[in-house]
């Protein structure tokens, strides 16, 4: 059984649940939420929405009475959405309306499928009392959600288009104070409004007020998230009516005039940047090649030199990065990647396992190069069998075999894969999404070790692990790559 969060959760079948408001019963029939719950227990979504003309395709984030999610996310949800951690609440601060959003988001974040399928219209209260709140509670989602890099564009965005707006919408004479074109008054020290034309300034003053507030929720959702924006940058793209609150045409197209004044379309058309990070002479042709036209944008590191292709230190490479591949390198030899939340795929295809742990520069000792790897890595990709069982017992050391990490993925293949030809590597550059126990690193728990019991399968996944490395020891001084397994 789910336990409810302020009458808003409500179990609907095995391991799905439905999210609403504490104030309102769900708005569609408990028969068509069951059906729709099967959509998640298939593995086609990990939540799902309801809104007019909604088709079954992913969102961001839509307007809705009720969200359908997988029931494993609610812990997740709990530490970075107050209002579900704090169950014992009769009401919320923040707009209903705005929690429901702000739930689909985190899990686009988290890596999760959110779809919006076809029903009734969420319920809006248009009063300025609820438009100021509503708006103000928008404005704190986006500083809470966004990445640095794109809160600078897509924030002012919002609060000038709610600003704005509101004024457009209420009939508000925007020119009363402009001496050249209202003369004579200007003694006047009052001014009427109507009560609408101020909900946009007042949500931002709110907004601005509840910065301190939302500083350690935004941390925590930072360090949580699993997927950098670009990746989201088509369903941002979606959202921005909602994200504005564009609740007309003419707010749209005000919407619409400001994208192209702040660059926000040229930030959401801008491909993801992948740092490479290897030594020597390039070799990021094949890994172009088998990207294509239109894939991330690849910048090398040589990590010999200490150099990008464009000649950039790393701390800049770095900055512009939103993912990272480390190929035949270890982690000291890009100093400074460890205390980053990038992706970061470690491709070990053609490296001797072994040699790694007993020659890596700049260690203090065998093997601590490959702990640092196994520590840090989201994703590493080797060329065999056996060396993926070296590198799974010495994640299972590092504690990296958890309940997060196998309840993801039992096969831990998203953790290890076995891919000599490389297309494990390009579906990373594609789609960089970091380790499952990244959440379990953020949460108030710390990360899943020797302090963190494992949970049943982990624990069994562990032990399995722990005997496989134990009978690699036999190995030796032989290579990973021999023929004989």
């Amino acid at each position: 059984m789910v336990p409810p969060c302020a009458g808003s959760v409500h179990e609907v079948s095995r391991n799905v649940v439905a999210i609403g408001t504490p104030t309102q019963t769900l708005v569609l029939p408990r028969s068509r939420l069951r059906a729709d719950a099967a959509r998640i227990r298939r593995g086609t979504a990990d939540a799902v929405v309801y809104t007019p003309g909604g088709d079954g395709s992913p969102v961001l984030l839509a307007p809705t009475d009720v969200v359908l999610l997988r029931a494993s996310l609610l812990p997740a949800m709990g530490r970075i959405v107050p209002e579900l951690a704090e169950r014992s609440r009769g009401t919320l601060d923040r707009d209903p309306a705005v929690v429901l959003l702000d739930i689909q988001w985190q899990i686009n974040l988290l890596a999760g499928t959110v779809i919006a399928l076809d029903g009734p219209a969420a319920a809006v209260d248009e009063s300025p009392g609820a438009l100021a709140r509503r708006r103000r509670d928008l404005l704190r989602m986006l500083t809470v959600n966004l990445s640095s890099r794109w809160l600078g564009t897509l924030l002012p965005l919002a609060q000038l288009a709610m600003v704005s707006g509101a004024l457009a919408s209420a009939g508000a004479d925007t020119s009363a104070l402009d001496l050249q074109r209202s003369p004579g008054g200007d003694g006047d020290g009052t001014l009427a409004l109507p009560a609408g034309a101020l909900t946009g300034a007042l949500a931002l003053d709110a907004a601005g007020a509840a910065l301190p507030e939302d500083a350690p929720r935004r941390d925590a959702v930072q360090a949580m998230r699993r997927l950098p924006d670009p990746v989201l940058a088509s369903l941002v793209r979606g959202a921005l009516p909602v994200l504005t609150d564009g609740r007309d045409d003419a707010e749209r197209a005000r919407v619409a005039r400001l994208r192209g004044l702040l660059g926000v379309d040229r930030l959401l058309e801008a491909p993801l940047e992948l740092l490479v990070a290897e030594p020597g002479d390039p070799s990021t042709g094949g890994l172009a090649a088998g990207l294509g036209d239109g894939g991330p944008r690849l910048r090398r590191f040589d990590t010999r030199a200490q150099r990008a292709d464009d000649g950039t230190a790393l701390d800049a490479a770095l900055a512009r990065a939103d993912a990272v591949v480390l190929r035949g390198v270890t982690l000291l030899d890009v100093p400074g990647l460890a205390f980053t939340r990038l992706p970061l795929l470690v491709d070990l295809r053609g490296t001797d396992i072994l040699s790694l742990m007993r020659n890596a520069t700049r260690t203090d000792g065998p093997g601590a190069a490959l702990a640092d790897l196994c520590e840090r890595a989201d994703v590493v990709v080797v060329d065999d069998d056996r060396t993926r069982d070296i590198l799974l017992g010495a994640l299972a050391g590092a504690h990296r075999v958890n309940d997060a990490v196998y309840d993801s993925d039992p096969s831990l293949s998203e953790l290890v894969a076995v891919d000599p030809a490389g297309a494990a590597v390009l579906a990373f550059c594609r789609r960089p999404v970091r380790a499952a126990d990244r959440v379990l690193d953020a949460g108030p728990d710390g990360p899943a070790g020797a302090d963190r019991p494992l949970g049943g399968g982990a624990r069994a996944a562990a032990r399995r692990l722990v005997a496989a490395s134990h009978r690699l020891m036999a190995v030796g001084h032989g290579t990973a790559n021999d023929e004989e397994r």
